[in-house]
Order: C-alpha cells, then sequence, then structure tokens
C-alpha cells in the first residue's frame, strides 16, 4: 500500500495539480482573446471512434459506402432530470470513403454529430472500458474448434 501511494499516489496528484492549472491558464488566455480554440470536425471524430477503438464490434452493417453501427441499450445521465436511463438503440452511419459520420440517431431521434462525439467519448470512457478489459481477460473465440485445441479459452469465451 505504501508503495502505490508513494509512486502511483503522489505522481497522480502532482499530474492531476500540474496539468488543472495548464486549464485554468489556457481558459483565462481563451477569455482574454490571446488563444482560440481549435475547431473540431465532429463528424470525422463520430467516426474515427466507431472506426479506430474497440467501439469497432459494433458494426452491423453496410450499404454501398455507409457503414452501420448500432449501439443498444447504451447507458446515459439525462440532462433535464440527471437521472440514470438506457437508450435502447444509438445507431451511427459512417461514410467510409470520406470518414466522416453522415447520421445519427438516438433513440429514433436524429442527433447532431456534436451530442454523438460526446455520447461516444463518455461511453468510451465508462461502461466500454469494463467491456474492453473484459475482452482482454477473457477468450472471445467460442468455435468449436478451439475446443479441442484450448479447452480453458473455449470455456471462457462462453462464459
Amino acid at each position: 500500500l505504501l508503495w502505490g501511494y508513494c509512486f502511483i499516489g503522489l505522481n497522480a496528484e502532482f499530474l492531476m495539480r500540474r496539468n488543472t492549472f495548464f486549464l485554468k491558464c489556457r481558459v483565462w488566455l481563451n477569455k482574454i482573446g490571446l488563444v482560440k480554440p481549435m475547431p473540431v470536425d465532429y463528424d470525422a471524430f463520430a467516426a474515427k471512434m466507431c472506426l479506430e477503438t474497440s467501439m469497432a464490434c459494433y458494426y452491423k452493417s453496410r450499404s454501398g459506402n455507409i457503414a452501420g453501427f448500432f449501439f443498444p441499450d447504451l447507458p446515459y445521465v439525462d440532462g433535464i432530470d440527471g437521472k440514470k436511463k438506457v437508450c435502447e438503440l444509438l445507431t451511427i452511419h459512417v461514410d467510409v470513403t470520406t470518414r466522416k459520420m453522415v447520421k445519427a440517431t438516438f433513440e429514433g431521434d436524429e442527433i447532431s454529430s456534436r451530442n454523438v462525439a460526446g455520447i461516444l467519448f463518455f461511453y468510451n470512457l465508462s461502461a466500454n472500458h469494463v467491456k474492453i478489459h473484459s475482452m482482454a481477460n477473457w477468450g472471445l473465440n467460442s468455435e468449436e474448434s478451439v475446443k479441442k485445441v484450448n479447452p480453458f479459452l473455449y470455456r471462457s469465451s462462453i462464459v
């Protein structure tokens, strides 16, 4: 415990304080007009999150150059009343040629790419993070042929 506090805790505290200071300086410089926020292409960011992260496992269909990503039972916090809720289905359609989001729906209602980027970023850091570790820790191949080669991997895959 002492080792963890000395080598992890103190460094984490230092990094948190330093980065918070830099963030406050940047906010102040932005407020007085010396720096401007960098422009963000939310369509490209949302597409990159779908295509280049572990969220690629939500890819379900393709029609021409449009790939469909479907996120069922997506947890979220409602911004109006602050209650935890579950979205039945978030759909994201990405043009694989331009690598940009074309359209997205949240429980059937079309939403902006800025909202999609925020939802995906939060989901990747929260609920999807657990899924990444479970995929890494347990087997993912439940094919019958694996049972003969590696019974433990097969059993872990179907648990």
